[in-house]
């Protein structure tokens, strides 16, 4: 995505806002918007009409953003994720497309920060020295998605459930590292297993309380899922009072307990 196509995903998405502020605040025009972030008026009018060139500064856009009550990050989507996704490098982009529309994925995309720049040094895959926010949080989640891959050999829509499962919780801050993956592969290892980690782990405080279980490693758990087949991903979902009755016998049957 060029530059100029970037301007025009902004100046719509500065329009969009800007009406949508105006139907719960007193009217804020092109003018009064202009005068707030201190441009001219046929600065806001050509983004909005999508007839600049030069875009707009990230100063000034933070701080219509603050004046519109909008992350700046909408500003910078929707179309412009579509398009990282379909026009990438990325080996998993069917699974990622299936991600799209969830709300809790949709909280991950808002935190994505366009203006990061990833540098890299090997150049594997990118063949240019940086990459942006976007491109890092995309790359990173394919590769997480492929290592999750790389470890289980179950059927796909098993597999997909259990990715989408494990991606929400501290540790996808992974997702977001300013390390370029290829520069920092032992790093992404050791963190993509605490993401995937991290539901199992607090199911299984949880459960010890209420049955006799064991704790397993993460090479551990890897086999149990991988002889088992189905239902796996009873491991991974959030185990409470509430769901445990349905729970536990899922998980003594994967562990052979009887």
């Amino acid at each position: 995505m060029n530059q100029s196509q970037l301007n025009i995903i902004v100046g719509k998405n500065i329009k969009k806002y800007r009406l949508l502020y105006n139907e719960s605040h007193e009217k804020l025009t092109q003018e009064k918007l202009a005068e707030a972030i201190n441009v001219s008026v046929s600065t806001i009018s050509n983004l909005e009409s999508n007839k600049i060139k030069k875009g707009i500064s990230i100063k000034n856009l933070y701080k219509i953003s603050i004046i519109l009550d909008t992350p700046i990050n909408k500003f910078l989507r929707k179309k412009m994720i579509d398009k990282y996704i379909i026009n990438s490098n990325l080996n998993n982009i069917s699974d990622i497309l299936s991600f799209k529309n969830n709300d809790k994925f949709k909280k991950l995309l808002n935190r994505i920060d366009i203006n990061d720049n990833i540098i890299i040094n090997s150049h594997l895959i990118h063949k240019s020295n940086y990459i942006n926010g976007i491109e890092q949080f995309l790359f990173n989640l394919d590769n997480y998605i492929t290592f999750v891959k790389n470890n289980l050999n179950i059927n796909q829509l098993e597999l997909r459930y259990i990715i989408d499962l494990t991606l929400y919780n501290k540790y996808n801050k992974t997702l977001f590292s300013n390390y370029y993956f290829y520069d920092y592969m032992d790093y992404y290892k050791n963190n993509f297993i605490k993401m995937f980690m991290y539901n199992y782990n607090n199911n299984i405080i949880f459960l010890k309380k209420y049955m006799n279980i064991k704790h397993f490693t993460f090479n551990e758990l890897i086999d149990c899922i991988n002889s088992n087949k189905k239902r796996s991903y009873a491991f991974f979902e959030i185990i409470n009072e509430k769901n445990m009755n349905f729970y536990i016998p899922i998980i003594e049957s994967l562990l052979h307990i009887n």
